[in-house]
Parts: C-alpha cells; sequence; structure tokens
C-alpha cells in the first residue's frame, strides 16, 4: 500500500466507509425499487456475477472487522508482553 501512497488509516477510513455504506443499503432494503433487484438478477444469470444478500453480506463484512480487531489487539499484547 505504501509504495501506492497510501496510507493504513486510509484504508482503514475506507473499510469503515464500505461498512458504513452496507448498513444504509441494508436499513432503505425495502426502499430498493424491483428493478433494481430484477437488473441485479438479471446480471447475474447472464454475467455470472454474484447475487448479493445484503444481511450476508453486512454480517460477513462486520465479522471480518471484529476478526482484524481482535488480531490486532492479540498483535499489540504480544508486542507489549515482548518487551517485558
Amino acid at each position: 500500500m505504501k509504495a501506492h501512497g497510501v496510507g493504513e488509516d486510509e484504508v482503514e477510513r475506507c473499510k469503515l466507509d464500505i461498512l458504513a455504506d452496507l448498513e444504509t443499503a441494508y436499513l432503505e432494503r425495502d426502499q430498493i425499487p424491483s428493478a433494481d433487484h430484477a437488473a441485479e438478477a438479471i446480471e447475474h444469470f447472464l454475467r455470472d456475477e454474484p447475487l448479493i444478500d445484503l444481511q450476508r453480506e453486512l454480517e460477513r463484512k462486520a465479522q471480518a472487522a471484529r476478526d482484524r480487531l481482535v488480531a490486532e489487539q492479540r498483535k499489540a499484547i504480544e508486542g507489549g508482553a515482548d518487551s517485558q
């Protein structure tokens, strides 16, 4: 990432933005026009694009964020234990 001039904090902000967008899409799922659902299904069948279930995608992204947080905490704890 650094080779492209992108800092770790920028990556984290983008991840949080994506998660917030997914949450918003999930909360507003009942307001999505049926034509949009139909277009998504057509893309799925004609171009083999994934058909996204907003609830599962949101749960998957939230779990990934939790897993990253736990990994970072473990790394910090292990780093602190090594310095003692």
